[in-house]
Protein backbone atom coordinates (compact mmCIF):
# COMPACT_ATOMS: atom_id res chain seq x y z
CA UNK A 1 0.00 0.00 0.00
CA UNK A 2 1.14 3.52 -0.76
CA UNK A 3 0.76 5.24 2.60
CA UNK A 4 -0.89 8.62 2.16
CA UNK A 5 -2.03 8.03 -1.43
CA UNK A 6 -4.91 10.07 -2.81
CA UNK A 7 -4.10 13.02 -0.54
CA UNK A 8 -4.75 15.11 -3.63
CA UNK A 9 -8.32 13.83 -3.92
CA UNK A 10 -10.40 17.00 -4.21
CA UNK A 11 -13.33 15.62 -2.19
CA UNK A 12 -11.25 15.20 0.99
CA UNK A 13 -11.21 18.28 3.17
CA UNK A 14 -9.36 19.04 6.41
CA UNK A 15 -10.22 20.75 9.68
CA UNK A 16 -9.61 20.99 13.43
CA UNK A 17 -11.91 20.05 16.31
CA UNK A 18 -11.57 21.78 19.69
CA UNK A 19 -11.04 19.75 22.88
CA UNK A 20 -9.94 20.52 26.43
CA UNK A 21 -6.41 19.24 25.66
CA UNK A 22 -5.96 20.90 22.28
CA UNK A 23 -7.20 20.71 18.73
CA UNK A 24 -7.54 17.42 16.86
CA UNK A 25 -6.83 17.48 13.14
CA UNK A 26 -9.16 15.51 10.88
CA UNK A 27 -9.85 14.69 7.25
CA UNK A 28 -13.43 14.40 6.06
CA UNK A 29 -15.46 13.65 2.96
CA UNK A 30 -18.79 12.34 1.74
CA UNK A 31 -22.39 12.40 2.85
CA UNK A 32 -24.60 10.05 4.81
CA UNK A 33 -24.33 8.67 8.35
CA UNK A 34 -21.11 9.70 10.13
CA UNK A 35 -18.24 7.21 10.26
CA UNK A 36 -15.21 8.08 12.40
CA UNK A 37 -11.87 6.36 11.70
CA UNK A 38 -9.03 6.16 14.25
CA UNK A 39 -5.49 5.27 13.20
CA UNK A 40 -2.69 3.22 14.71
CA UNK A 41 0.13 4.65 16.84
CA UNK A 42 3.04 6.19 14.86
CA UNK A 43 0.73 6.86 11.90
CA UNK A 44 -1.98 9.45 11.27
CA UNK A 45 -5.29 9.83 9.45
CA UNK A 46 -3.23 9.49 6.26
CA UNK A 47 -3.54 5.78 6.96
CA UNK A 48 -7.13 5.92 5.70
CA UNK A 49 -6.64 8.04 2.57
CA UNK A 50 -6.83 5.03 0.22
CA UNK A 51 -10.31 4.10 1.49
CA UNK A 52 -11.92 7.45 2.35
CA UNK A 53 -13.19 8.17 -1.20
CA UNK A 54 -14.96 4.79 -1.45
CA UNK A 55 -16.36 4.90 2.08
CA UNK A 56 -17.51 8.49 1.42
CA UNK A 57 -20.01 7.18 -1.11
CA UNK A 58 -22.08 5.80 1.77
CA UNK A 59 -20.89 7.77 4.81
CA UNK A 60 -19.69 11.16 5.93
CA UNK A 61 -16.20 10.02 6.87
CA UNK A 62 -14.09 11.69 9.56
CA UNK A 63 -10.53 10.35 9.91
CA UNK A 64 -9.11 11.90 13.09
CA UNK A 65 -5.49 12.28 14.19
CA UNK A 66 -4.96 11.12 17.77
CA UNK A 67 -3.94 13.85 20.23
CA UNK A 68 -0.16 14.23 20.00
CA UNK A 69 0.06 12.53 16.59
CA UNK A 70 -0.29 13.57 12.96
CA UNK A 71 -1.30 17.22 12.72
CA UNK A 72 -3.21 17.29 16.01
CA UNK A 73 -1.88 19.43 18.86
CA UNK A 74 0.92 17.98 21.03
CA UNK A 75 -0.14 15.96 24.05
CA UNK A 76 0.47 17.56 27.45
CA UNK A 77 3.86 16.82 29.11
CA UNK A 78 2.59 13.97 31.27
CA UNK A 79 1.40 10.41 30.88
CA UNK A 80 -2.09 10.10 29.44
CA UNK A 81 -4.38 7.11 29.86
CA UNK A 82 -6.64 5.58 27.22
CA UNK A 83 -9.64 6.93 29.13
CA UNK A 84 -8.33 10.46 28.50
CA UNK A 85 -7.74 9.82 24.80
CA UNK A 86 -11.32 8.54 24.60
CA UNK A 87 -12.68 11.58 26.45
CA UNK A 88 -10.80 13.90 24.06
CA UNK A 89 -12.34 11.99 21.14
CA UNK A 90 -15.83 12.48 22.58
CA UNK A 91 -15.10 16.18 23.00
CA UNK A 92 -14.06 16.29 19.34
CA UNK A 93 -17.39 14.72 18.36
CA UNK A 94 -19.09 17.47 20.35
CA UNK A 95 -17.04 20.09 18.54
CA UNK A 96 -18.02 18.58 15.18
CA UNK A 97 -21.69 18.44 16.14
CA UNK A 98 -21.81 14.65 15.84
CA UNK A 99 -24.37 13.17 18.22
CA UNK A 100 -24.08 9.51 17.16
CA UNK A 101 -21.48 7.87 14.93
CA UNK A 102 -20.12 4.58 13.73
CA UNK A 103 -16.59 4.27 15.11
CA UNK A 104 -13.77 2.18 13.63
CA UNK A 105 -10.16 1.92 14.80
CA UNK A 106 -7.03 -0.13 14.12
CA UNK A 107 -4.69 -1.32 16.92
CA UNK A 108 -4.29 1.70 19.26
CA UNK A 109 -7.21 3.34 17.49
CA UNK A 110 -9.38 0.32 18.25
CA UNK A 111 -8.61 0.57 21.97
CA UNK A 112 -9.49 4.28 22.05
CA UNK A 113 -12.68 3.49 20.12
CA UNK A 114 -13.65 0.71 22.54
CA UNK A 115 -13.08 2.94 25.57
CA UNK A 116 -15.08 5.78 23.98
CA UNK A 117 -18.00 3.39 23.43
CA UNK A 118 -17.84 2.43 27.13
CA UNK A 119 -17.78 6.04 28.29
CA UNK A 120 -20.55 7.20 25.96
CA UNK A 121 -22.47 4.22 24.48
CA UNK A 122 -25.28 6.52 23.39
CA UNK A 123 -22.81 8.21 21.01
CA UNK A 124 -21.71 5.03 19.19
CA UNK A 125 -24.13 3.32 16.84
CA UNK A 126 -21.66 0.70 15.59
CA UNK A 127 -18.13 -0.20 16.65
CA UNK A 128 -15.43 -1.81 14.45
CA UNK A 129 -12.29 -3.01 16.26
CA UNK A 130 -9.50 -3.96 13.85
CA UNK A 131 -6.67 -6.02 15.30
CA UNK A 132 -7.35 -4.96 18.87
CA UNK A 133 -4.27 -5.81 21.00
CA UNK A 134 -4.90 -8.32 23.76
CA UNK A 135 -2.57 -10.16 26.14
CA UNK A 136 -3.86 -13.00 28.29
CA UNK A 137 -1.10 -12.39 30.85
CA UNK A 138 -1.35 -8.87 32.36
CA UNK A 139 2.33 -8.99 33.35
CA UNK A 140 3.31 -9.53 29.71
CA UNK A 141 1.16 -6.59 28.65
CA UNK A 142 2.62 -4.24 31.27
CA UNK A 143 6.17 -5.31 30.46
CA UNK A 144 5.73 -4.05 26.90
CA UNK A 145 6.03 -0.47 28.18
CA UNK A 146 9.78 -0.93 28.51
CA UNK A 147 10.39 -2.93 25.32
CA UNK A 148 13.22 -1.35 23.26
CA UNK A 149 11.13 -1.30 20.08
CA UNK A 150 8.63 1.01 21.73
CA UNK A 151 11.17 3.29 23.42
CA UNK A 152 10.94 7.02 22.77
CA UNK A 153 13.81 8.42 20.77
CA UNK A 154 16.46 10.86 21.98
CA UNK A 155 17.76 13.52 19.54
CA UNK A 156 21.43 14.36 19.21
CA UNK A 157 23.33 17.10 17.36
CA UNK A 158 24.85 14.71 14.80
CA UNK A 159 21.53 13.17 13.77
CA UNK A 160 22.93 9.68 14.35
CA UNK A 161 19.71 8.76 16.15
CA UNK A 162 17.81 8.95 12.85
CA UNK A 163 19.13 5.95 10.80
CA UNK A 164 18.01 3.27 13.33
CA UNK A 165 14.57 4.88 13.48
CA UNK A 166 14.43 5.03 9.69
CA UNK A 167 15.21 1.34 9.38
CA UNK A 168 12.34 0.41 11.71
CA UNK A 169 9.71 3.04 10.99
CA UNK A 170 10.52 4.31 7.51
CA UNK A 171 12.54 2.10 5.24
CA UNK A 172 11.98 -1.16 7.07
CA UNK A 173 9.59 -2.61 4.50
CA UNK A 174 6.35 -2.06 6.45
CA UNK A 175 5.12 0.02 3.50
CA UNK A 176 6.36 0.58 -0.02
CA UNK A 177 9.51 2.62 -0.33
CA UNK A 178 7.60 5.38 -2.14
CA UNK A 179 5.64 5.91 1.08
CA UNK A 180 8.54 5.47 3.50
CA UNK A 181 9.26 9.18 3.97
CA UNK A 182 5.61 9.91 4.79
CA UNK A 183 5.41 7.19 7.43
CA UNK A 184 8.73 8.32 8.90
CA UNK A 185 7.58 11.93 9.14
CA UNK A 186 4.40 10.80 10.91
CA UNK A 187 6.52 8.77 13.33
CA UNK A 188 8.71 11.79 14.15
CA UNK A 189 5.94 14.39 14.37
CA UNK A 190 4.98 13.74 18.02
CA UNK A 191 8.58 14.43 19.07
CA UNK A 192 10.66 12.25 21.40
CA UNK A 193 7.57 11.01 23.28
CA UNK A 194 6.22 9.38 20.14
CA UNK A 195 5.09 6.22 22.01
CA UNK A 196 2.90 8.04 24.54
CA UNK A 197 -0.40 6.59 23.29
CA UNK A 198 1.12 3.15 22.85
CA UNK A 199 2.29 3.03 26.44
CA UNK A 200 -1.22 4.03 27.51
CA UNK A 201 -2.50 1.05 25.53
CA UNK A 202 -0.28 -1.29 27.57
CA UNK A 203 -1.72 0.12 30.79
CA UNK A 204 -5.33 -0.32 29.59
CA UNK A 205 -6.75 -3.48 31.15
CA UNK A 206 -8.62 -5.00 28.22
CA UNK A 207 -9.84 -8.01 30.20
CA UNK A 208 -11.70 -5.64 32.53
CA UNK A 209 -12.80 -2.99 30.03
CA UNK A 210 -13.92 -5.04 27.00
CA UNK A 211 -16.82 -6.79 28.80
CA UNK A 212 -18.23 -3.30 29.41
CA UNK A 213 -18.72 -2.66 25.68
CA UNK A 214 -22.47 -2.75 25.03
CA UNK A 215 -22.80 -1.35 21.49
CA UNK A 216 -23.00 -3.58 18.37
CA UNK A 217 -19.39 -4.53 17.66
CA UNK A 218 -17.46 -6.09 14.78
CA UNK A 219 -14.10 -7.62 15.76
CA UNK A 220 -12.01 -7.63 12.59
CA UNK A 221 -8.53 -9.13 12.16
CA UNK A 222 -6.20 -10.47 9.47
CA UNK A 223 -4.58 -13.86 10.03
CA UNK A 224 -1.17 -12.20 9.63
CA UNK A 225 -1.81 -9.52 12.25
CA UNK A 226 0.54 -9.82 15.23
CA UNK A 227 -2.50 -9.80 17.54
CA UNK A 228 -4.40 -12.49 15.63
CA UNK A 229 -3.55 -15.27 18.08
CA UNK A 230 -5.68 -13.67 20.80
CA UNK A 231 -8.39 -12.06 18.68
CA UNK A 232 -10.94 -14.73 19.59
CA UNK A 233 -10.49 -13.77 23.24
CA UNK A 234 -11.38 -10.18 22.29
CA UNK A 235 -14.51 -11.47 20.56
CA UNK A 236 -15.46 -13.61 23.56
CA UNK A 237 -14.97 -10.72 26.00
CA UNK A 238 -17.37 -8.39 24.15
CA UNK A 239 -20.99 -9.51 24.61
CA UNK A 240 -22.79 -10.14 21.33
CA UNK A 241 -19.85 -9.13 19.14
CA UNK A 242 -19.33 -10.42 15.59
CA UNK A 243 -15.94 -11.88 14.63
CA UNK A 244 -14.61 -11.58 11.09
CA UNK A 245 -11.24 -13.07 10.16
CA UNK A 246 -9.47 -11.93 6.98
CA UNK A 247 -7.76 -15.05 5.54
CA UNK A 248 -4.10 -14.54 4.69
CA UNK A 249 -3.69 -10.97 3.62
CA UNK A 250 -1.56 -8.50 5.51
CA UNK A 251 -1.49 -7.34 9.09
CA UNK A 252 -2.46 -3.86 7.95
CA UNK A 253 -6.19 -4.04 7.09
CA UNK A 254 -5.97 -1.37 4.43
CA UNK A 255 -3.71 -3.50 2.26
CA UNK A 256 -6.93 -5.37 1.47
CA UNK A 257 -8.78 -2.21 0.52
CA UNK A 258 -11.88 -3.86 -0.87
CA UNK A 259 -12.21 -6.20 2.11
CA UNK A 260 -11.91 -3.41 4.65
CA UNK A 261 -14.40 -1.20 2.82
CA UNK A 262 -16.90 -4.04 2.46
CA UNK A 263 -16.58 -5.17 6.10
CA UNK A 264 -17.02 -1.69 7.53
CA UNK A 265 -19.81 -0.74 5.14
CA UNK A 266 -21.88 -3.90 5.54
CA UNK A 267 -21.60 -3.91 9.34
CA UNK A 268 -22.15 -0.21 9.96
CA UNK A 269 -25.15 -0.01 7.62
CA UNK A 270 -26.77 -3.23 8.84
CA UNK A 271 -30.02 -2.89 10.75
Amino acid sequence: MHYGTREHHSSIRRGFADTSLGQLHYRYAGSGPPLVLLHNTWLSSKMYLPVIPDLARRFTVYAIDTLGQGDSDPAPPRDLEIAEYAQVLIEALDSLGLDRVSLAGHHTGSVIAAEASIQAPERVARLVLSGLPYWRNPATRLAQQDAPFFADWTPDESGEFLPPLWRVHGGGGRYRLESAAETFIDFLKPGPRTSLALRALFRWDSSVRLPLVTVPTLVLCAETDGFFKNIRHVHELIPGSVLRIVPGGDAHPLLDLGGFIEAVTSFCLSS
